[in-house]
């Protein structure tokens, strides 16, 4: 069945406004923006991936203790010195909402960052702060608002530095001035290949959306790793045969590790055995804007690929499927 080119033309439109949403909403949430020492944020994939975004940025500029859970269970060293968000763009994020209840069972009162949902309604059942987001849209799409919304929260205790104004004309200019026709022909060359996807840690989280965008929006498999632990590991697995089916993709970040870049460079110069190699980097070096530049790139390339197999970037049957059995079991 044809896929509705209406779909991806919506999707590129939201992608292309990318960084304006992202600006409004931290603007929004900073008038709650809160003070603490140690932090850990609730949320799983499109949603919680915000929260890798935090921490990523907050290990350049502070010292304050940040810990991103995605699973069932508050770990046990939280205690009440602990401050907490739970971020779920549905509202009805299984998971989520079982941390979310262990957190007030404990005492403390997360800061809620959602559409609605049972998370709006517990919220309000306890008093908690409640951060709405757009309803209406894919979680992963809604990336910009959860995002901003969560930088704008916590920013000033991490002592992330306040965005200037030229930031802000470039967090607003990348997602609008993104050279397409480089995109699409990048998406040309991923769409028959097994992309694995490698950067340094400082781009971790940019690498780990990317592959999680494939997934979801192409419907295909991808890996991600980081260098340099890649290098002590799966660097070795290029030595048996080589493969027309695979393409490396580096991303690279603004502040590599001098080390870490020759980890990737070699990569990138003397693996011989793999079928297609590609290098993206931002034109920016600041590493909040340079992040962000990227993501919307590839998340542009994630729904081209979409298009270009006729896929629905918006269904995930397997997780319908999956939340179904959880539902009645």
């Amino acid at each position: 069945m044809s896929v509705p080119k209406e779909i991806y033309l919506d999707l590129y439109a939201e992608i292309k406004k990318s960084g304006q949403n992202f600006i409004d909403s931290q603007l929004v949430s900073k008038t709650s923006s809160i003070d603490f020492d140690k932090l850990i944020i609730c949320g799983m994939g499109g949603s919680g991936i915000s929260a890798d975004y935090i921490y990523i940025i907050a290990q350049q500029y502070s010292s304050k203790q940040i810990y991103v859970n995605k699973d069932y269970e508050i770990p046990s060293f939280v205690n009440d010195e602990w401050h907490s968000i739970v971020i779920s763009y549905s509202g009805n994020t299984e998971e989520t909402l079982s941390s979310m209840k262990q957190l007030v069972s404990m005492g403390l009162k997360p800061i809620c960052i959602s559409s609605g949902g049972k998370m709006k309604e517990l919220a309000k059942t306890h008093s908690l702060k409640f951060i709405a987001v757009p309803e209406g849209i894919a979680p992963r799409v809604a990336f910009p608002y959860l995002f901003g919304s969560l930088f704008g929260l916590v920013h000033q205790s991490l002592m992330i530095p306040a965005i200037s104004s030229t930031q802000l004309t470039q967090i607003s200019n990348s997602s609008k001035s993104m050279n397409l026709d480089d995109l699409d022909k990048i998406s040309n060359r991923i769409v028959t290949k097994f992309p694995i996807i490698i950067s340094a840690s400082s781009f971790s989280n940019v690498g780990l959306r990317f592959r999680c965008q494939l997934n979801e929006n192409s419907k295909v498999h991808s890996a991600f790793f980081i260098s340099p632990e890649f290098s002590h590991n799966g660097i070795v697995g290029f030595d048996s045969k080589s493969s027309d089916e695979i393409l490396l993709f580096l991303l690279r970040s603004p502040i590599e590790n001098t080390r870490t870049t020759i980890h990737i460079d070699f990569l990138r110069n003397n693996i011989d055995k793999v079928g297609d190699v590609i290098e993206m980097s931002s034109i920016y070096d600041d590493l909040l804007v340079s992040q962000l530049d990227l993501t919307w790139q590839l998340d542009y390339i994630s729904v081209k690929i979409a298009e270009l197999t006729n896929i629905d970037p918006l269904i995930v049957p397997s997780i319908v499927d999956l939340k179904e059995i959880l539902k009645n079991s």
